[in-house]
């Protein structure tokens, strides 16, 4: 049985082309911040209009993510593999908050063979995906917290000691822009380590660790 996935895409207004665009790609609503109700609220949004989708999986993009070919396909297919119940990021990045860590765990699973980093936490928030009865949870849980939005879910993964799981290759990338939440200009680039280019590939359950 297919592991069906309900999907929303959290923008923000000045992204709004970025965040429609996504949203007419994959027929999913969207939740679209005019600047008034802020980041983690609308965050929130997005998870509730996916997990009302009813599915199994609910998926959060945020309006800067780039989709490789027949996403929601390899999507699905990656998901029916999961190792473990954890929540899946179809992105792992080569910048902050652990490059060098990432880097090496995501070359140690092309050359074991592994389709999955595993890790005791959620580092980027770009593409994120939760069984859907542990929405409202996490949803309840990260109301007690102001931290940035991947950090804040990754408090209720580590509360409750759930993994998260990284796709190899990525199936998400990230625009390269400048982000919304920091005015940093020393950021390094904010692209996946290794971005999906064969939709033939197929995922197993094979996993490295990475801490």
């Amino acid at each position: 049985m297919e592991a069906q996935v309900g999907i929303a895409v959290c923008g923000h207004v000045a992204r709004r082309e970025w965040a429609l665009e996504l949203s007419r790609s994959l027929s999913a609503p969207v939740a679209l911040d005019d600047g008034s109700l802020g980041s983690l609220p609308n965050h929130d949004r997005a998870w509730s209009l996916a997990a009302d989708q009813g599915h199994a999986w609910s998926l959060v993009l945020e309006d800067d993510a780039v989709l490789a070919t027949d996403f929601v396909a390899r999507a699905t297919q990656a998901l029916e593999a999961v190792p473990a119940i954890g929540a899946v990021s179809f992105y792992l990045g080569g910048g902050q908050p652990r490059p060098n860590t990432a880097r090496e765990a995501v070359h140690r699973a092309v050359r074991l063979g592994a389709s999955w980093v595993r890790s005791p936490s959620a580092y980027w928030g770009v593409a994120l995906a939760l069984p859907t009865q542990h929405v409202h949870p996490m949803l309840q849980h990260v109301q007690r917290s102001a931290l940035p939005y991947d950090t804040r879910f990754g408090t209720y993964l580590c509360a409750y000691r759930m993994p998260c799981f990284y796709t190899v290759p990525s199936l998400v990338d990230h625009r390269d822009a400048p982000s919304l939440i920091t005015t940093s200009k020393t950021l390094p680039t904010r692209t996946a380590i290794a971005f999906d280019t064969n939709s033939k590939a197929i995922y197993n359950s094979k996993y490295i660790h990475m801490m």
